[in-house]
């Protein structure tokens, strides 16, 4: 302010002298408009004026820095955060007291006070908080949300049970290949009881997967082809059967029948022979053995297995009219009308078998 009264002083001191100049120089003067230098100084003077107010202005306000009144800001940045760059120094650099700035976490704040005239103006500026772009610092949420992934996951495990595995499986585990078989077989007899031809198939093919040498799943499933005359596949699984257990009477039995069907009674004769030293004690087994032999025109042989099969089932009134016939071939007339006086008391012939006795006893005369 003290600029502005010394130019105002210094227009007063002008219009005095001008007041005091003498009546000549007075008339000297235009009376008319003044003229553009004239204009232009009033002008010059009055900008000049302005720009010193607007001046004189901002120092008191603290807006422009003037020479020797700058303090020196520094303002402290956290760590991520680039440093503010200082303002060019003003030479020459005026020594002041480091201004104390606080960083409050909250949101930034400039502070000023209008200094008195002849102080350092000094502005106390609240750095902001800067989080740094490269961080991404997640927000916290309860316990209880962040675990539950994990105890769905672990839920859902627990929930899904297991398959089951076959009883049989565990029950087998521990068990021979005989013992396995022997249950795959009952569970192929069960099923076939039950009309399940299919599943009864299965279960003896499995159980002659565990043991091939296990009779009476093959006998079975034999039978099981045999019944739906597949007697081709009957054959290879019987003849199969034979090679791994040759003296296996049942299996023996079952091929030579097939065999002899086909009417290969040697090949009949040749598979009964080489099973029947297990089956003496089999009285079905003889008589069929005497009756391939028999038709194989081996009447000796025949009348040999007639009599073992006798032995065991006396009874058979069919048996007796078979040994009673090969021993009329092998000359034996005595013995072979013996053998159908036996046939024919039995009573147990069927028509047609009953009237050749009769007719054969008739000729024996």
């Amino acid at each position: 302010m003290s600029l502005i009264n010394q130019v105002l002083r210094d227009l007063d001191k002008r219009r005095a002298v001008t007041a005091a100049a003498p009546a000549a120089v007075k008339t000297s003067l235009p009376s008319a408009a003044p003229n553009a230098l004239q204009r232009a100084r009033r002008w010059g003077l009055g900008f000049a004026i302005t720009a010193m107010a607007v001046v004189a202005g901002g120092v008191a306000q603290g807006s422009i820095n003037w020479p020797g009144r700058v303090a020196e800001l520094e303002v402290s940045m956290p760590v991520g955060v680039a440093a503010v760059a200082e303002a060019a120094p003003v030479v020459p650099p005026v020594t002041a007291a480091p201004v104390a700035v606080t960083t409050p976490a909250v949101s930034p704040e400039v502070k000023t006070e209008t200094p008195s005239p002849g102080e350092p103006v000094l502005v106390a500026v609240a750095a902001p908080t800067v989080r740094s772009p490269l961080i991404n610092i997640p927000r916290s949420e309860p316990k209880a949300r962040l675990i539950l992934v994990p105890d769905l996951a672990a839920s859902a495990s627990a929930l899904a049970l297991p398959k089951p595995e076959p009883r049989i499986d565990k029950r087998m585990a521990s068990r021979t290949p005989q013992e396995r078989a022997e249950a795959h077989y009952q569970r192929g007899v069960t099923a076939h009881q039950a009309g399940q031809i299919n599943d009864s198939a299965d279960a003896f093919m499995a159980a002659l997967r565990e043991d091939a040498r296990y009779a009476p799943a093959r006998q079975a499933q034999a039978g099981l082809l045999i019944g739906q005359s597949r007697h081709e596949e009957a054959l290879a699984l019987l003849h199969e059967g034979i090679t791994l257990s040759p003296q296996q009477p049942t299996l023996a039995l079952m091929l030579a029948r097939l065999q002899a069907e086909r009417q290969d009674l040697s090949a009949a004769a040749d598979t009964l022979k080489a099973a029947s030293g297990n089956a003496t004690n089999n009285a079905e087994y003889q008589g069929f053995y005497a009756a391939i032999l028999q038709r194989a025109g081996r009447h000796p042989e025949a009348a040999e297995k007639f009599s073992a099969a006798l032995r065991l089932a006396p009874a058979n009134s069919v048996w007796w009219m078979g040994l009673g016939i090969s021993l009329s071939a092998s000359d034996q007339s005595a013995a072979a009308r013996e053998a159908f006086m036996r046939a024919k008391t039995t009573g147990a012939l069927p028509p047609e078998a009953g009237q050749y006795v009769e007719l054969r006893l008739r000729q024996m005369l």
